[in-house]
């Protein structure tokens, strides 16, 4: 699920934000998952992408600090783009 927030993401769907929220739902449901951290990180990371309501600076930090993160790498270079 979270390569598919990707796809959306550079497929610029409008509704990227509505699938991070769907999909914290799901992680929510199924937090027992040993992925569910690194999952739920990148959804909350993503929505602050995608809303830009953050800085830049404030969302690189977060995503250099967060331990348990899927897709760290793209994140980064989504903030640069």
């Amino acid at each position: 699920r979270a390569l598919l927030l990707k796809c959306c993401y550079e497929l610029e769907h409008d509704d990227v934000l509505e699938k991070c929220i769907a999909f914290d739902v799901f992680l929510k449901k199924h937090s027992r998952h040993p992925a569910a951290r690194a999952s739920r990180n990148f959804s909350d990371i993503m929505k602050a992408i995608v809303r830009r309501r953050l800085s830049d600076d404030k969302i690189r930090a977060d995503i250099h600090n967060t331990k348990h993160l899927y897709f760290r790498e793209w994140l980064l270079k989504k903030l640069e783009v």
